[in-house]
């Protein structure tokens, strides 16, 4: 990734955040078409059962019962697999961006003078760190917030 000049953070703050998702592009897009499969799969169940036991059972054909069991059962084996990519990928993805989040932060404290953490008998490297450290876990919780709103706004 390439560092990004002071100007750019003076820019709007959306467009920052939205920024560190950019290079993680393919894991995000992924991510939400898994949760948006794994929500399609969720909704269609009722429907799919009001359609069993409206149709298939009264007509008592059972053997396409049968079938339409195994087909329910391998839909909901896909919801497992979306969900654990959803899961896995998803929580890496986070990672990534936080990562990155923290990268730039770190290299913008390095670029600051002595006389910035001298300021306040060094009380201000402490406070510095702790609210880094408690920004960034909120703004990587931020991230998942986003991918699952976005999900369930969509479908």
């Amino acid at each position: 990734t390439t560092k990004k000049d002071s100007s750019f953070y003076n820019s709007n703050p959306l467009k920052i955040f939205f920024s560190y998702y950019r290079p993680h592009l393919k894991y995000f897009v992924l991510d939400m078409i898994c949760a948006m499969l794994i929500a399609l799969i969720d909704i269609s169940f009722p429907v799919v059962t009001k359609y069993a036991i409206d149709s298939i059972i009264p007509n008592q054909n059972f053997k396409f019962f049968a079938v339409f069991c195994l087909a329910i059962f391998a839909t909901f084996l896909l919801r497992k697999l979306f969900t654990w990519f959803v899961n896995y990928w998803g929580h890496y993805f986070g990672v990534l961006v936080e990562t990155d989040m923290r990268r730039d932060v770190f290299s913008h404290l390095e670029e600051q003078s002595f006389s910035f953490y001298k300021k306040k008998y060094c009380i201000r490297r402490f406070l510095i760190n702790g609210y880094l450290y408690s920004d960034l876990y909120v703004k990587s919780d931020a991230v998942f917030f986003v991918i699952r709103i976005t999900s369930h706004i969509v479908v």
